[in-house]
């Protein structure tokens, strides 16, 4: 439809046999008394009062767009002269309007004693080839088969979330609600079964599924003040290897599932190999059903916004899961946004990986909250976000910034896999209790892998409360130890962090050095307790970053420092420092660095 109004005159309007001067004409949601957009313009610059008053002729006029409900009132609203629902006024000098239909027009009726399934099919037949308009009034539309709109693109207009309703009377495996390989757009109604799944039938209320059908475009799939109810999943998309849909939104709406109380029976919502796809402010509840609420593979962009998410607390089950394209993928993805976001009784909160060669470019996960999460007994991993770049993948940036957890059964941030991660930047996580389901055992932060999975690991305003079960904000067994591969370096600003509740005894804040070696690795930051078990001389350090200062806090006397070309001392003289002395160092490449200062305590 265009961006234009049509124009609507209404009157001249009598009471008793006289004119009456300026009626008062008010515009709805059809079948509500919620006010829908009306303007004084044809477009649509100037929006119109609700209601709209009329001139002294006893005539009222305005711009209106869609379906609506009209009531005309006497100017002190005491008198009724014209009320009208379901009123469609579209901009007929547009070639672009669409058609539209009924199920009324092949006899259905918004009842408790007529099955809607043949009518919508009969009316949906009635659309030229290109598809249209299905309007669907107030009231609650029974059905017991499967809409299959086939390759129509149609549009599902309802009067609102609950005041219309398409119920789904029977249940069978594979009975889905609105099925097609056409655009398919849901807007202000409610779609559900007429009880909720007990089992799991695999019956999903949305399905556009292009996969195999060789469809490379043209596509999208849209649902905005929708709810979804009793289904064993619900809205779910594939564009094929094709990316045969460009655009995939589901906004605004409501989300709760039905189906058996273990195993995975589906997710609340799929978008997967899409152009583009978004999340967006919906309420999703996955009802204990398993699976994970919002499960999108292989989307070039993607965004998962401010939405409310819980009860994906089955065996495995995240909260939110995006992931590529399978595992020999080749595929390349520009940036996926998880921000905003409330989850809450899930297995996991969030996960986030890559594929075989993929390329993304961007990943960031921002401002989400994260509480109840239980994690998995099988494996470690982040119950607040897991990040998981496998094969050769490559995720070139992840932010995770500002973002707040409670009670995680293991570590909140958890990087794994043998791709890499060009830069990850943890800036900003607060919150209290983590390690729950093994007391003291998980770092904060942590990775697990064959290779260098990070290769810049940046992490700041970290404030923390381990509530007596968390182990430290991180130490370095947590990202594989001395002599592994995980992290190429770590950027740790301790003075933006802060950690209490935790035992240092099972982790220091401030690692101690790599004992009883010569050159030691600095890759796990740029503070250091200077320690050795017994008599050790080191001669230089590795995996330094050129330009940046070292610090040692030495605790015992059994570390000699000794001069030479890769740790050139002040007055090119030794130094066995004492317990409580500090030595510092600046690096002039990886291997090579130059006193820096010190300070003799003894």
């Amino acid at each position: 439809m265009s961006g234009l109004a049509q124009f609507l005159l209404l009157g001249p309007f009598f009471h008793e046999g006289q004119i009456v001067p300026s009626p008062k004409l008010y515009h709805y949601l059809p079948g509500t008394t919620q006010e829908k957009t009306a303007w004084m313009d044809r477009g649509k610059a100037i929006t119109a009062a609700n209601p709209i008053e009329g001139d002294a002729n006893g005539l009222v006029y305005g711009y209106f767009s869609g379906v609506y409900k009209l009531v005309v009132k006497t100017h002190d609203g005491t008198v009724t002269l014209f009320q009208a629902d379901g009123v469609q006024i579209l901009d007929t000098v547009d070639d672009n309007v669409q058609p539209t239909v009924r199920p009324e027009d092949h006899d259905g009726e918004a009842s408790s004693s007529v099955d809607n399934t043949d009518p919508i099919l009969a009316s949906l037949a009635d659309l030229p080839a290109a598809g249209g308009t299905m309007v669907l009034g107030p009231g609650d539309y029974l059905f017991s088969g499967t809409i299959n709109q086939r390759d129509r693109h149609i549009i599902y207009q309802g009067a609102g979330k609950g005041v219309t309703f398409l119920t789904l009377t029977a249940s069978s495996n594979l009975l889905h609600g609105i099925i097609g390989t056409g655009s398919i757009t849901l807007r202000d109604l409610t779609l559900r079964t007429q009880s909720p799944r007990l089992t799991d039938l695999q019956m999903w209320a949305v399905r556009l599924d292009l996969d195999g059908t060789g469809i490379s475009g043209g596509r999208t799939l849209s649902l905005e003040r929708v709810e979804l109810s009793g289904w064993n999943a619900g809205a779910y998309c594939d564009g094929g290897s094709a990316y045969g849909i460009e655009r995939a939104t589901i906004e605004l709406s409501t989300i709760t599932l039905g189906g058996a109380a273990t195993g995975y029976v589906g997710g609340g919502v799929g978008l997967n190999r899409c152009q583009s796809a978004a999340v967006l402010r919906n309420h999703i509840d996955q009802n204990h059903t398993g699976d994970h609420a919002v499960y999108c593979f292989g989307s070039r962009e993607l965004t998962i916004v401010g939405n409310r998410i819980e009860n994906a607390d089955q065996s495995e089950g995240q909260g939110i899961k995006v992931v590529g394209n399978g595992v020999s993928s080749t595929q390349s993805y520009d940036r996926w946004t998880i921000s905003r976001n409330i989850i809450d009784t899930c297995c996991h909160a969030i996960l986030a990986g890559t594929y075989g060669t993929e390329l993304l470019r961007l990943l960031e996960v921002g401002q989400n909250v994260a509480k109840n999460i239980d994690g998995s007994a099988s494996s470690v991993v982040g119950d607040l976000l897991t990040i998981a770049p496998t094969a050769t993948s490559i995720i070139e940036e992840a932010t995770v910034r500002d973002n707040f957890f409670s009670e995680l059964g293991s570590q909140a941030i958890h990087v794994t896999g043998d791709g890499k991660i060009r830069e990850l930047i943890v800036d900003g996580v607060r919150g209290a209790g983590w390690s729950r389901r093994s007391t003291r055992t998980y770092s904060l932060l942590g990775t697990s892998s064959n290779a260098v999975v990070v290769d810049k690991y940046r992490a700041k305003n970290i404030h923390v409360d381990g509530d007596g079960d968390g182990r430290n904000i991180w130490n370095v067994n947590a990202f594989g130890g001395y002599g592994s591969e995980d992290i190429g370096s770590l950027e740790y600003d301790y003075d933006s962090c802060s950690e209490e509740g935790t035992d240092p005894v099972l982790g220091n804040f401030i690692p101690n050095i790599e004992p009883s070696v010569a050159t030691p690795d600095l890759r796990f930051g740029r503070k250091y307790i200077l320690t050795n078990p017994g008599a050790q001389n080191v001669t230089g350090f590795e995996s330094m970053i050129p330009g940046q200062e070292y610090e040692f806090l030495v605790t015992d006397g059994n570390t000699t420092l000794k001069e030479g070309s890769n740790l050139r001392m002040a007055a090119n003289v030794d130094w066995n420092p004492a317990d409580t002395d500090v030595f510092k160092c600046r690096a002039k490449t990886a291997t090579t660095a130059v006193e820096s200062g010190r300070s003799d305590n003894t």
